[in-house]
């Protein structure tokens, strides 16, 4: 088995602060493209995808994302992180604006197994936004766990 992370954080990324904030309210406002395109799929995102996921953002109750985002702000998985024993692999993109490189950083230190951190050019979406380069750095990756 093995761990693969993707642009993901072990310990909180911003500040408990950001949780007094009225984020239900805010949740119900329809994200700007630009918001979309810098937080989430990149600049180089087509209309399309930006829509796509403007749409699925849509569909979850704003009291639903809210709860996702005080959640986050207050995680902290890192004694979980120190207990996994399997080989994991850290997908980051370049061109993540939300996770930023000490989150990366703060998951490697962790760990008590090395973390081999992939760098991809991609936001945070990296997944859908580069797919091949993703699967081709999981699929090396997974190939040196096999081997051994």
């Amino acid at each position: 088995g093995a761990l693969i992370l993707c642009n993901t954080f072990a310990r909180a990324p911003y500040s408990r602060a950001l949780g007094l904030f009225p984020l239900a309210l805010l949740a119900r406002v329809p994200s700007p493209s630009f918001l979309l395109r810098y937080f989430i799929v990149g600049a180089r995102a087509p209309n399309s995808v930006v829509n796509q996921v403007r749409r699925a953002v849509e569909t979850v109750p704003a009291d639903v994302l809210a709860q996702r985002a005080r959640s986050a702000l207050r995680v902290d998985a890192t004694p979980e992180l120190a207990r996994c024993t399997c080989p994991i692999l850290y997908l980051r993109g370049t061109e993540d604006h939300l996770i930023r490189k000490w989150s990366v950083d703060a998951v490697t230190r962790a760990a008590t197994v090395p973390v081999a951190v992939v760098s991809i050019a991609g936001p945070h979406l990296l997944l859908k936004m580069s797919p091949r380069d993703s699967w081709n750095a999981i699929e090396t990756f997974l190939d040196g766990v096999r081997a051994g």
